[in-house]
């Protein structure tokens, strides 16, 4: 009688020489014979993963994981079978009890801190990846995946640090040299991050994730040509490769190739981790006569302002649309209600929709035939304020007469991938105290308003923002000013979308909605862009700044 171990032996040289069919029939006969053996049960799910089958691999572990409920080696399996998957939310609660198991297992260590980074949940990885670092100080893998956290938090001395100690350890290393260049690019250091970029490519290996990173810090210091090459370069090695379809979409939308660059952007949701989770089919374009449509809102409140703009278009096509959005733009958005039931997000139950097709909101315009910028209708406003609304801050603002009413945003979402790069300290707007005739308005919201009290001493600001509750607040704030001064946030795409005169201050490479080399925006007939003219300097944007007011007063 045939043993299991020499069953198991000879499954595993067939995987080995991907001989799956063959594996996959002799694994069946193994679990016939073994039926109550766990090493047979985990070579079965081994075979289900090479082929492929992740949900029958999935149902393997879990036997054997119920057949002896305290064994790490089911657990092992699981978690390691969804990091290669790059299922990193489901793999957290296997690699937890694996460490629960083994502590100071740098391995463990290891896969869940690199899971933590990938769900952005950076505090709990630098625990874990430092405490590994501790036990294998020379982990290339732990020395990389650390110094990217820390770049994450934004610690960039110890970013720096960490990754020169990988490269001690193998100075051709190319994850580690992109990953240094992407740090020294946070840091405004372009110079070093052009030379790793650049040295990267001279590296003992490329693949992927390696022509990636080195293409980050190109398309910020404005090399967009040779930022696509790499990531077409990048597509050759791995056609999925989410950071590379993610790059390479939005150069091609910077540069206004909408059709080109829409496959490319699906790629936004697995670098977001959030998918469409309905369980409808997704719209493809069909027509929508009669049918149920759920759109959904994605990534921050500034995408939503600019993209409800196309729900009106589903309506005329004849659909019914529902349209989920983030809680504090519900009054706002009251207005859309001619035109689609809108439901807080965090109050949707998928079982109570009856839908027959899901949309993401920011594939709207390339459904609905949006290939290149001409394209893009400049119908503002599209949002109206609240009546209500409106009236409370009529009265509110009108003591302040006989000057010209500017609003100011210096700052995003400290949590935004960008936010170093596209938001300024106020002190930086001290220039503008030195204009008669103006007053200036605090729209900041978040911990950037503390700045306020830093600057109360030459910068004469109106801080009336305890008033404000949620967007339609700052809408009706925004109506009764004369023009917002905004970098990119959401108040700037609020102030564009109510019609109102916006400046957007941008750096040098930004967002790709505002395109390349263009003072004004198709998206917002009444915006006026400054752009950096070169990485980091915002004092010509300010200069600019300064004159257009005056220019404006005069």
């Amino acid at each position: 009688m045939e043993s299991i171990e020499s069953l198991i032996q000879e499954i595993n040289h067939l995987l080995s020489e991907n001989r799956l069919h063959e594996a996959a029939v002799l694994a069946t006969h193994g679990l016939e014979t073994f039926p109550d053996q766990i090493d047979m049960i985990l070579c079965a799910g081994d075979v289900q993963e090479k082929a492929g089958n992740i949900d029958d691999a999935i149902a393997c572990y879990e036997a054997a994981r119920n057949m002896e409920p305290e064994s790490v080696r089911p657990i092992s399996r699981m978690a390691n079978m969804l990091i290669r998957q790059r299922r990193w939310h489901e793999s957290i609660p296997f690699l937890e009890r694996m460490l629960q198991a083994e502590p100071d297992n740098p391995t463990v260590l290891l896969s869940l801190g690199t899971a933590y980074l990938r769900l952005s949940r950076h505090e709990r990885a630098v625990k874990l990846l430092e405490k590994a670092r501790k036990l294998v100080p020379h982990d290339i893998a732990v020395l990389t995946n650390l110094g990217v956290t820390y770049r994450f938090l934004r610690r960039y001395k110890d970013a720096v640090e960490t990754l020169r100690a990988g490269l001690e350890q193998n100075s051709r290393d190319g994850f580690l040299m992109s990953a240094l260049a992407s740090v020294y690019t946070d840091m405004g250091e372009y110079k070093n991050a052009y030379y790793y970029a650049e040295k990267t490519l001279n590296s003992s290996h490329l693949d992927a994730g390696i022509l990636s990173g080195a293409a980050y810090p190109l398309v910020k210091i404005g090399y967009y040509n040779k930022a696509e090459e790499l990531y077409r370069k990048a597509l050759k090695f791995d056609p999925l490769h989410a950071g590379s379809r993610f790059g390479l979409g939005c150069i091609l939308f910077l540069k206004g190739k909408f059709h080109e660059g829409w496959p490319f952007y699906q790629a936004r949701f697995d670098i977001m981790q959030s998918w469409l989770n309905g369980p409808w089919p997704v719209w493809q374009g069909e027509e929508l006569g009669g049918k149920r449509i759920f759109v959904r809102a994605e990534q921050g409140a500034g995408d939503t302002i600019q993209f409800c703009r196309y729900l009106h278009i589903l309506y005329e096509m004849g659909a019914e649309v529902m349209f989920s959005f983030q809680p504090p733009l519900g009054r706002l958005l009251s207005c859309m209600n001619k035109y689609a039931r809108i439901f807080p997000k965090e109050k949707i139950n998928i079982d109570d929709i009856d839908a027959n097709y899901q949309t993401a909101l920011l594939d709207l315009p390339f459904l609905l035939g949006i290939k290149e910028i001409s394209h893009i209708t400049e119908d503002c406003p599209y949002l109206e304020v609240p009546t209500k609304c409106l009236g409370k801050w009529s009265q509110i603002l009108s003591v302040y007469t006989g000057s010209l009413k500017v609003g100011l945003v210096w700052a995003g979402n400290p949590n935004h991938v960008d936010d170093h790069n596209r938001s300024i300290r106020l002190s930086m707007l001290a220039p503008l105290a030195a204009i008669s005739g103006v007053q200036l308005f605090s729209l900041q919201i978040g911990e950037a308003s503390s700045q306020l009290e830093e600057c109360k001493g030459f910068l004469n600001l109106v801080d009336l923002t305890h008033e404000i509750t949620d967007f339609a607040d700052t809408a009706a704030l925004i109506e009764n000013l004369d023009v917002v001064v905004s970098v990119d946030t959401a108040t700037a795409h609020l102030a564009g979308a109510l019609g109102k005169p916006v400046i957007i201050l941008l750096p040098f490479s930004p967002d790709w909605r505002w395109f390349l080399d263009r003072e004004d925006s198709p998206w917002y007939p009444t915006a006026r862009l400054l752009r950096q003219p070169a990485p980091g300097e915002w004092g010509p944007v300010i200069e600019k700044l300064v004159e257009l007011l005056r220019d404006w007063k005069g």
